[in-house]
């Protein structure tokens, strides 16, 4: 991850505290950071947005 992430941005954004709550969970849960989350979320929708 390293090399990987100096190629990351930092972005500020806002969510409900429904969206955190629910990012957080699933952060615990699956032992990964809510930014991975966030992250694979945006892949996915660019790659639909795409189609």
């Amino acid at each position: 991850m390293d090399e990987e992430k100096s190629q990351l941005k930092a972005v500020k954004t806002y969510l409900t505290e429904e969206q955190h709550e629910a990012l957080r969970k699933l952060a615990f849960e699956s032992k990964q950071s809510i930014a991975e989350h966030v992250r694979k979320a945006v892949e996915l929708y660019l790659t639909q947005q795409q189609k």
